[in-house]
């Protein structure tokens, strides 16, 4: 101890020495709350980051998702009717989707009769609510890259209720496209693809970008058709986009 406090008394020295200890503990105490601001701070900065990098993420792949027009077919559209048509009805669609399932004879039967006046475009809309949805989505696609996407289409719609509750459709869906007679092999293949997989993540994105919002939502003229519960409601609507479309 240095020389001044030898000529303290032990009652001050006791007294010197415990407000040295207090003062430790304050600078203890100051130090560990610095810590932890900056420990905060930087949480903080990274968690808006991460936050930041999702959203520009986000963007980005929005920015490359093309926003597919409303009033025409686009490239990579699947089609049925009159390609070229300046009548297009446009469909967004969850094969899962009961209401989409109800609707879907209504639509086969409007091909049937417009089918040289109307382009009938079909697009993936898969909802998170249904989990067989997208994986039906890639049997339709996979069945595509055999030319038989349509005939994969009806099917699963006509069979909704076969697969729909299962655990895991994949081995369903190999049975109908062996029904189809297509290569059950490069259909498995194709099936469980990036490539397919990627196909209908794009057309979600591109949905959303519009926003669809629910299913089955469609698209007339490039304007949002009303809802239609019965044939004679669609073909009414479809009938006067034609007669507003003669020459």
């Amino acid at each position: 101890m240095d020389e001044p406090n030898q000529n303290l008394t032990k009652r001050e020295r006791r007294e010197l020495r415990r407000q040295e200890k207090t003062e430790r503990r304050e600078q203890q105490g100051s130090k560990q709350r610095r810590n932890k601001i900056l420990l905060w701070s930087i949480i903080g900065v990274a968690g808006a980051l991460v936050i930041f990098g999702i959203f520009w993420l986000g963007s980005k792949s929005a920015a490359k998702t093309p926003k597919l027009p409303l009033d025409a077919v686009a490239g990579g559209d699947w089609v049925r009717g009159k390609n070229d048509s300046k009548v297009v009805l446009i469909e967004y669609s969850d094969f899962q989707c009961p209401a989409c399932s109800a609707r879907y004879p209504f639509v086969k039967q409007a091909e049937s009769e417009f089918n040289d006046r109307v382009a009938f475009v079909f697009r993936h809309f898969p909802l998170p609510m249904h989990p067989n949805a997208k994986p039906a989505a890639w049997a339709a696609e996979a069945a595509g890259k055999q030319g038989k996407f349509w005939e994969m289409h009806d099917l699963l719609f006509e069979k909704q209720a076969e697969w729909s509750g299962l655990d895991d459709p994949a081995n369903t869906f190999a049975q109908y496209a062996e029904s189809l007679s297509l290569d059950k092999t490069q259909f498995q293949s194709d099936y469980s693809s990036d490539t397919v997989k990627k196909i209908v993540s794009d057309a979600v994105l591109a949905g959303e970008r519009i926003p669809i919002e629910g299913t089955p939502t469609y698209y007339l003229g490039g304007k949002m058709l009303q809802p239609f519960s019965t044939y004679e409601q669609l073909k009414q609507s479809l009938q006067d986009a034609v007669d507003k479309n003669k020459p």
